[in-house]
């Protein structure tokens, strides 16, 4: 009885080495793991920190920009006696450059109407006139009506259109 009691010791023995060494062995891959998620985490967390400092200079230099647009935008809006000036200039020399036959829109009733309450500003240009009737043509217009003000020299144009049609000049 007691070779069965040995054998069955040894057996235990053998079995508990066998399970400490497959314990050993899965604490051992385990912690091979643990380290290279750690390592991961680690480049993660500096990349996550690299890509929040882009994110924070990109948005600093989205609200400079609109910042300057912003100042842009004053310093032209604003109607200042020399900038008048200016345009007022520009257009007379439009007009003298492009004389009174080669540009001059033929303005009648309901173009001449609205083409002053365009110059008003109380309608659009799109509303002002045929577009398709003029020396220009719609090409012209269309590009004028697209821009926020139109040109100094579409606005002699017009000016002089209308001055003209009115019998003024």
């Amino acid at each position: 009885m007691f070779s069965f009691l040995t054998r069955k010791r040894d057996e235990t023995i053998r079995s508990l080495e066998k399970a400490r060494n497959v314990a050993q062995n899965n604490a051992r891959i385990w912690s091979e793991r643990l380290a290279k998620v750690e390592r991961a985490n680690s480049l993660l967390q500096s990349d996550l920190l690299r890509v929040e400092a882009e994110r924070d200079a990109l948005s600093q230099a989205a609200t400079d920009r609109d910042k300057l647009r912003s100042v842009l935008f004053d310093i032209m809006s604003r109607e200042t006696p020399s900038a008048n000036a200016t345009v007022k200039r520009m257009a007379r020399m439009a007009r003298e450059a492009l004389g009174p036959d080669d540009q001059s829109i033929d303005l009648r009733g309901v173009d001449l109407a609205n083409t002053k309450d365009f110059l008003a500003g109380k309608i659009a240009l799109v509303f002002a006139f045929v577009w398709s009737n003029t020396p220009q043509g719609d090409n012209y217009w269309s590009e004028q009506n697209k821009r926020d003000e139109i040109t100094p020299e579409a606005r002699a144009i017009l000016e002089a259109s209308v001055r003209r049609a009115e019998g003024k000049s």
